[in-house]
């Protein structure tokens, strides 16, 4: 036996499209998302809660304009300092990215959950949690789309 053969045998995986020795649109599959599930997750759902909870509780502090401004970009800067620092460790040890790309994915989507609109994370974080899941499918396996 060969050294290639060795190495091929006590390889994790020997599937053809994991291996990189074709392209996984030819093998079935779709490509993966440039974000993980669970940043897409904890995007929507920190996110959330500008649809309730916040609102209602800005609205609550007996104070006048100012304090309430600053109230409001406290909770602002909390929200996206704490989705920056969870979304970089997911992008950086779960999803595997280098640093530069960790932080660049998560400055995004603390930007994105900063915004005080439920509806910009709401389609985002759909989209890319709808991509995460169908890139898991091989879509050779499934008989109404095979050739």
């Amino acid at each position: 036996m060969s050294n290639t053969d060795e190495i091929a045998l006590q390889s994790p995986s020997n599937d053809l499209a994991t291996s990189g020795l074709i392209n996984p649109n030819e093998a079935g599959l779709m490509a993966p998302p440039p974000i993980h599930i669970l940043s897409a997750l904890l995007t929507m759902s920190l996110d959330q809660l500008w649809s309730g909870p916040l609102p209602e509780f800005i609205q609550k502090i007996p104070a006048d304009w100012t304090a309430r401004t600053y109230w409001e970009g406290s909770l602002i800067l909390l929200i996206a300092l704490l989705m920056f620092a969870v979304a970089w460790g997911i992008q950086h040890f779960l999803a595997k990215d280098d640093n530069k790309q960790a932080i660049v994915k998560a400055l995004v989507l603390a930007i994105i959950v900063a915004t005080p609109e439920y509806t910009t994370s709401g389609i985002i974080g759909t989209i890319f949690m709808a991509w995460s899941g169908l890139s898991q499918v091989r879509l050779n396996n499934i008989p109404f789309m095979q050739k």
